[in-house]
């Protein structure tokens, strides 16, 4: 078996952590849309503050194979981070319209019909290199995450995942989420630890 390094993430792993980002997520993720720049500050902000972010490299650290981000407040983060980037988001918005499209159309559907999660801590974005999928990286990271949620006194914790990434939900399945709800283009599950 190979050996992996785990740990949290560090400013260092930022400009990794981004290109992964992209590579991952190529068109349906609207912040790989973001230009690199905007994508560095966007993952700084992510993670400022917060002790939830973890990296997976393999032994010698010259690759990454993963990375999630998880927390209590990434809303309030997130919320900053698009005041402070005002005009660049907006930007990207203009030159990805059906983003500005999907991000009304959920505003209209969680007023219309409001659920909400009943796990306040949240798994934000949790990626595997496609390159290392299916090898047990990402059971890794949130064995990690929950080995310290389960110090830090957490019982339970939260994700979302688009509606159509069938592999993301059966690995959540099999991995001991429930389903809580979906709305439009998510899943929402929760994990009892």
């Amino acid at each position: 078996m190979q050996n992996y390094i785990i740990r949290n993430l560090q400013f260092s792993d930022i400009s990794e952590v981004s290109k992964l980002h992209i590579r991952a997520f190529p068109i349906d993720h609207f912040t790989s849309h973001f230009p690199i720049k905007l994508l560095l500050r966007y993952f700084q902000s992510l993670n400022c503050d917060n002790r939830f972010n973890y990296v997976i490299y393999n032994e010698n650290e010259s690759l990454l194979l993963g990375y999630l981000i998880a927390g209590d407040n990434v809303q309030a983060i997130l919320s900053k981070f698009k005041r402070s980037n005002f005009f660049n988001v907006f930007l990207v918005l203009l030159k990805n319209p059906k983003f500005l499209l999907e991000k009304n159309l959920l505003l209209i559907q969680k007023f219309l019909f409001p659920k909400k999660s009943k796990a306040l801590f949240r798994v934000f974005v949790f990626v595997t290199n496609p390159d290392f999928q299916r090898k047990g990286i990402g059971k890794l990271l949130i064995k990690r995450l929950e080995q310290d949620l389960r110090k830090n006194g957490l019982n339970f914790y939260g994700l979302s995942v688009r509606i159509n990434n069938f592999e993301a939900i059966n690995f959540y399945k099999k991995n001991s989420f429930v389903k809580e709800f979906s709305l439009s283009k998510s899943v929402y599950f929760i994990k009892y630890l």
